[in-house]
């Protein structure tokens, strides 16, 4: 698979919708990876490597999230969100799983 199609394509709203949708038998997982991913989504505009983020984007997110105090169990959380959803875009051929 190629990176043809940017992840700031694939971060519109549809494409959110369309994975919780994928969750919709989860509805507590749904609600909270909705909040991790919307968090990573904003800290992401902010990056240099936005456009095309990397498995190091997503290792620096884990590193900020730590340096802000989070606890590890959030941090984890927030890794297991973006992971999944991630690995979800992949499946439906959106983008590569970076995580």
């Amino acid at each position: 698979m190629t990176n043809d199609i940017t992840l700031a394509q694939t971060l519109d709203g549809a494409t959110l919708d369309s994975f919780l949708l994928y969750l919709e038998d989860m509805p507590n997982t749904a609600k909270t990876y909705k909040s991790c991913i919307k968090r990573f989504k904003l800290w992401l505009k902010d990056q240099p490597d936005a456009q095309q983020p990397t498995t190091n984007t997503i290792r620096r997110y884990k590193e900020d999230l730590t340096k802000r105090g989070y606890k590890p169990n959030t941090v984890h959380l927030y890794m297991v969100a973006i992971k999944q959803w991630v690995k979800w875009l992949e499946s439906i051929g959106k983008y590569p799983n970076i995580a």
